[in-house]
């Protein structure tokens, strides 16, 4: 009789104990497969976190599914369930890895179809737009093929073996960060009849060795933090045809030295090599290299733009004339030389990090004509030891005085009527606060890392034993 046909071993094939064993490996696979699909559907944006996440997680789970339904395929006969589970958990091993290749796939078929390829640089089909250069090739010198009219963003980000780099007349737009981190950049050249209308943000940020580019007189609009960190840039000319300058187009260049501004410009002028708008009411930046430890800023000025004086180390005073009425967002931010300064009466406003990292600041006086002290606005003035805020102040904003480390007094006046979260954080030598009013209304960790004392007058209202979470006690108890 043929042994196929023999009950016993049919039995044997069929056994319970294997169809068990081999159907519960299959599911084991199927949900171990699955899980590594999830990690990785949810981990494709290509950070290193999320690489770790495919790499620590999704990938032994797979390798774990393939071992599991491996062997559920050999104990599986013609007629158990296990096979079909085990078949699946095999098959779906490999989904993850299709997930993870699908957007590299997905891009190749999408430039074979849609872009081209010379010499490693990647453009459009019809060689206008310049979409990539290799951050890894090794070539110091480029010139953009006079087909090209957009340099799309990030472009050439980061290609730190380039040294000059030749734009020519057909280009009319710089993209995002299309140069930010080209280290070694020293020399842009730009065709005598460019078309360039626009720089993008931080289009050249980072780029260190950049030590001079001429503006073309078609530029209308130079992006915020264009030039940024540009620390061996020492000039630069604005042409007429430039309409707008966004916020730290040129802050932390170390070595500018001075602005010039072609003399038909209707919305720029230069005084004194710092750049104002025309009606010279707007301060708008002043060069971080500028020779001279103290400057007075013009009669007439109103207002002290964004980053104005973002990170101008050599200045240790600066005069604010009575005509200035409100502070920007990081006008002084990382002046660590300045000493001193005194906002005058027409001041309303300090506004979010206005003297922020200010860590050489001891002493400001604040007028009576501030009404609110912005987010951060002295947060690491690290050698500020006392303060006085006039009671036109209503607010004082979230972190208002955060690290001041070597504060130990402050005075608040009886215009304030909030403290916003973390006001005082980390004020570790604050000792005594003195409040003139009644209570104002206290946010979250006003003083949290530091222990003062509040006083207060007998006559104000609101006060309990602490506020804040620190105790009250009259002002003719203090020390």
């Amino acid at each position: 009789m043929n042994s196929s046909e023999d009950p016993l071993v049919q039995k044997q094939e069929h056994s319970p104990r294997t169809t068990k064993t081999s159907s519960v490996l299959g599911v084991i696979s199927i949900i171990l497969a699955l899980i590594a699909l999830i990690i990785t559907s949810c981990n494709l944006d290509g950070s290193m976190g999320e690489v770790l996440a495919i790499v620590l997680f999704a990938f032994p789970l797979m390798i774990s599914s393939l071992i599991i339904s491996i062997i559920g395929l050999l104990l599986r006969s013609k007629t158990l369930i296990g096979k079909k589970l085990s078949t699946i958990g095999l098959i779906l091993t490999f989904f993850p890895i299709a997930v993870a290749l699908a957007p590299a796939l997905e891009e190749w078929i999408e430039d074979k179809r849609y872009n081209t390829f010379v010499d490693g640089v990647k453009f459009n089909k019809e060689m206008t737009v310049l979409i990539a250069y290799s951050e890894n090739k090794k070539e110091t010198n480029y010139t953009i093929p006079e087909s090209v009219t957009i340099i799309r963003n990030h472009a050439f980000a980061n290609c730190t073996s380039l040294t000059s780099i030749t734009i020519p007349d057909s280009v009319t737009s710089i993209g995002d960060r299309a140069f930010t981190g080209c280290t070694s950049l020293t020399s842009v050249t730009f065709g005598d009849n460019s078309k360039l209308t626009s720089i993008g943000r931080s289009a050249y940020s980072n780029c260190k060795n950049l030590t001079s580019i001429t503006i073309p007189d078609s530029v209308t609009s130079i992006g915020a933090n264009a030039f940024r960190d540009c620390s061996s840039l020492t000039s630069i000319t604005i042409p007429d045809s430039v309409t707008s300058i966004g916020d730290r187009a040129f802050s932390s260049c170390s070595a500018l030295t001075t602005f010039e501004v072609g003399a038909g410009n209707v919305n720029y002028t230069d005084v004194n090599g710092v750049l104002l708008n025309t009606d010279k009411t707007l301060l708008h930046t002043y060069p971080a290299g500028k020779t001279g430890a103290n400057y007075t800023i013009p009669d007439g000025v109103t207002s002290i733009g964004k980053y104005a004086f973002d990170s101008c180390f050599p200045l240790t005073s600066i005069t604010i004339p009575d005509s200035v009425t409100s502070i920007g967002r990081s006008a002084f931010g990382g002046c660590k030389s300045l000493t001193s300064i005194t906002i005058p009466d027409g001041v309303t406003s300090i506004g979010d990090l206005a003297f922020g990292l200010c860590s050489g600041l001891t002493s400001i006086t604040i007028s009576d004509g501030v009404t609110s002290i912005g987010e951060m606005a002295f947060g690491g003035c690290t050698s500020l030891t006392s303060i006085t805020i006039p009671d036109s102040v209503t607010s004082i904003e979230q972190g208002a005085f955060q690290e001041c480390r070597s504060l130990t007094s402050i005075t608040i006046g009886a215009g304030v009527t909030s403290i916003e979260n973390s006001a005082f954080f980390e004020c570790r030598s604050l000792t005594a606060v003195t409040f003139l009013g009644d209570a104002p209304k206290a946010g979250q960790h006003v003083f949290l890392g530091t222990s003062p004392t509040i006083y207060r007058k007998p006559e104000a209202e609101g006060w309990g034993d602490t506020w804040g979470g620190r105790p009250v006690k009259l002002i003719s108890e203090k020390p």
